[in-house]
C-alpha cells in the first residue's frame, strides 16, 4: 500500500485561501466538508468561509493501483467585526479623535500620509489637509484582519474683521463693527460684553478705552477672534468770563481758555471764533448769557457760559435861574 501524507496551511482566516497538501502516490482523491471533492494532489480553496471547517480525507493510489487514506483537520478562523469612527466634523485647529473597536491590534492610514498603530489615536491642531477617509485594519487574537473606514470633515475657521469709529470723545457713542460669521460675542474694558454683530456704547467715558475682542462663529460652529483698540479722548475743561458789568457805550471783553479753538454765541445774534473777543460801544441788547464752545487738540468739545450785565447810562438834566442881574 502507499504511505500517504496529508496536511494544510490551517488555521486560515475567513476569506483567505486554504491549501491542502498530499504525497505518497500517483493519484489523489479528496473529500471534505461542504461537499468538497478534488482529484488534485495539492488542491486549494480560495475565499474560504467557516463552512470549510472540518476533516479532509485524501485517498492516495500508487502505481500498482493500491490505495490508502489519510486525514487532516482544518480550522477556519472568523474575521473581526471592526468599527471605525471619529468626532468629525471638527474645526481647523481642534483635535481629531479617531476610534476603533473589534480586535486586539489596530493599524490606521489616512490623508496627508497619516498612520498610527493606536486603537484610538488623536491628531492635534488639525488643518483641512486632515480631511478625508481614514481606514483602520483591525486584527483579532487569531491573527485575522478586517478593515473599516470613517470619513472625516475638517471645517474651516471664519475670517473675522473688526473695527470701530475710534477715536471718540467722552460723552459720544462708540460704534463697534465686525463681520465674517453668523454669530458674534464681544468682550472688552469695563466688563463689557455683547452678542450683537455691531454693538454701540453710548455716552462713553475714559473707562471704555482699551482692547475689544470679538469671537466670530460661522455656520459650521467654527470660531476665530479679532481685536480692535479703542481710544476715548477726554473733553477740554473750558472757562468763560468777561469784564461785566459794563456801561452802555463801553467795550465788553469776553475771555475763554482750555482749548485750541473757540466758538462764541450770545445775545443779539452774536458769534465769534476769537478766543477773547470784544464788543465795542455796547447797548442793552448785548446783555445776557454768552456761550463758548471750546475744542481741544483731539477734536473734543465742551461749553462754558458767562452772564453779561450792561448798565444803562443816567438821564441827566441841567438848568438854572438864568437870567439874573449882577449882584
Amino acid at each position: 500500500l502507499p504511505t500517504p501524507t496529508v496536511g494544510s496551511n490551517t488555521p486560515v482566516c475567513v476569506g483567505k485561501t486554504l491549501n491542502l497538501t498530499a504525497s505518497g502516490g500517483t493519484s489523489y482523491s479528496w473529500s471534505g466538508p461542504n461537499s468538497y471533492s478534488s482529484t488534485s494532489q495539492n488542491p486549494s480553496i480560495s475565499n474560504v468561509t467557516t463552512a470549510a471547517v472540518g476533516v479532509y480525507t485524501v485517498t492516495v493510489t500508487n502505481a500498482n493501483g493500491c490505495s490508502a487514506t489519510a486525514t487532516t483537520s482544518v480550522v477556519i478562523n472568523t474575521l473581526p467585526t471592526p468599527t471605525a469612527g471619529s468626532n468629525s466634523p471638527v474645526c481647523v485647529g481642534q483635535t481629531l479623535n479617531l476610534t476603533a473597536t473589534g480586535g486586539t491590534s489596530y493599524s490606521w492610514s489616512g490623508p496627508n500620509s497619516y498612520s498610527s498603530t493606536s486603537q484610538n489615536p488623536s491628531i492635534t491642531n488639525v488643518t483641512t489637509a486632515a480631511a478625508g477617509v481614514y481606514t483602520v485594519t483591525v486584527t483579532n487574537a487569531n491573527g485575522c484582519s478586517a478593515t473599516a473606514t470613517t470619513s472625516v470633515v475638517i471645517n474651516a475657521l471664519p475670517t473675522p474683521t473688526v473695527g470701530s469709529n475710534s477715536p471718540v470723545c467722552v460723552g459720544q457713542t462708540l460704534n463697534l463693527t465686525s463681520s465674517g460669521g453668523t454669530s458674534y460675542s464681544w468682550v472688552g474694558p469695563n466688563s463689557y460684553s455683547s452678542t450683537s454683530q455691531n454693538p454701540s456704547i453710548s455716552n462713553v467715558t475714559t473707562a471704555n478705552a482699551g482692547v475689544y475682542t470679538v469671537t466670530v462663529t460661522n455656520a459650521n460652529g467654527c470660531s476665530a477672534t479679532a481685536t480692535t483698540t479703542v481710544v476715548i479722548n477726554a473733553l477740554p475743561t473750558p472757562t468763560a468770563g468777561s469784564n461785566t458789568p459794563v456801561c452802555v457805550g463801553q467795550t465788553l471783553n469776553l475771555t475763554a481758555s482750555g482749548g485750541t479753538s473757540y466758538a462764541w454765541s450770545g445775545p443779539n445774534s452774536y458769534t465769534s471764533t476769537n478766543q477773547n473777543p470784544s464788543i465795542s460801544n455796547v447797548t442793552s441788547a448785548n446783555a445776557g448769557v454768552y456761550t463758548v464752545t471750546v475744542t481741544n487738540a483731539n477734536g473734543c468739545s465742551a461749553t462754558a457760559t458767562t452772564s453779561v450785565v450792561i448798565n444803562a447810562l443816567p438821564a441827566p438834566t441841567a438848568g438854572s435861574n438864568t437870567p439874573v442881574c449882577v449882584g
